[in-house]
């Protein structure tokens, strides 16, 4: 019988790195069906990053929040291509191995032939409306989603979608309104915390691994890791205003639930206001537990198809949240 383990799906915005701001609204159905079919691939830090665009077809009982959806958006009309989503990947270094439940013995994995590879896939889908995308990691291992836009940044480039030969695309989590208008009327931080949970029992080393990746070291079981950067007595304006433009930097790029963070917070100075208060970034991130029924007890993989329902059902379950982030509601 197949099983349904847990994955995390969770939300994030394209924004335009020449100012910082959201990116404008772009036809997303309409440029994902002229990339339709085909296997793309880029560059990203010296790895190459592959992808492919897939049509899919919307459960019958998650249509009605799509269609709703598409009317908030800035590109109705481009929905009348159809559904498409984005699987990217990179290929594993080695092959798993596979062993036997009974016995315990070991047998390696093979592919179907030297044109094939094993992979790590993230499973893309662009919301109807706000510039936004839903994600799942099928592992740890997977691009992530940094690699993701920067990859669709030069694809798009190389296709003659995009002209323009300034653009870079990056991203933000999407955040609900309240940390939203924190962050917005903050003047500086006071002091930030990073927090996160290493180990081989935990999955890995997490977002400190490269702390803790020398020599015996990396042999930890699991240890729970802080990081916490405060100001001193001669520390400017300036210092805390560009500590909370980094902690906002590094909160892009941490993964709870995911081998990544278990803290994220900031103290931060408020317009007005003699005391700092304190940001729980993570409490406030836009996130959704899913359960993903995987493909025959034999092959155990996540079938893009799957991947792309529980990224809609994702997005139905936070509809009203989404709007509010895209300041539609």
């Amino acid at each position: 019988m197949a099983s349904k383990p847990q994955k995390t799906v969770s939300f994030w915005q394209l924004v335009d790195v020449r100012d910082g701001e959201a990116f404008r609204d772009e036809p997303w159905p309409e440029h994902l069906a002229s990339l339709h079919g085909a296997r793309h691939a880029a560059v990203v830090s010296g790895v190459e990053v592959a992808g492919k665009v897939r049509s899919f077809t919307v459960p019958s009982e998650l249509e009605q929040y799509v269609a709703d959806g598409v009317q908030q958006g800035a590109h109705p009309e481009a929905h009348r291509l159809g559904m498409y989503g984005v699987s990217v990947w990179t290929e594993r270094d080695t092959l798993p191995v596979q062993a036997n439940r009974r016995t315990g013995d070991q047998a390696e994995m093979r592919t179907n032939s030297e044109e094939w590879a094993a992979v790590d896939n993230l499973f893309v889908w662009f919301l109807p409306f706000g510039n936004m995308f839903a994600v799942m990691r099928e592992n740890n291992s997977a691009p992530r989603e940094g690699a993701f836009v920067s990859w669709l940044t030069q694809v798009l480039r190389r296709e003659g979608i995009m002209a323009d030969t300034q653009m870079q695309l990056d991203v933000a989590p999407v955040i609900d309104e309240e940390r939203r208008r924190k962050l917005r009327e903050a003047t500086g931080a006071r002091q930030v915390t990073l927090g996160s949970v290493i180990g081989l029992q935990d999955g890995g080393m997490g977002w400190m691994e490269t702390l803790f990746a020398r020599g015996p070291r990396r042999n930890f079981q699991s240890l729970n890791v802080e990081l916490v950067v405060k100001k001193t007595q001669d520390s400017t304006p300036e210092d805390m205003a560009n500590l909370l433009d980094w902690f906002e930097e590094t909160f892009g790029s941490l993964e709870a639930d995911q081998g990544g963070a278990t803290k994220a917070s900031a103290k931060v100075n408020l317009e007005g206001q003699r005391r700092s208060e304190e940001v729980n970034l993570l409490r406030h991130r836009l996130t959704q537990k899913v359960r993903v029924e995987l493909g025959t007890e034999q092959s155990q993989s996540l079938k893009a198809e799957r991947a792309m329902d529980r990224l809609v059902w994702a997005y139905s379950r936070n509809y009203t949240d989404l709007l509010k982030a895209a300041e539609l509601d």
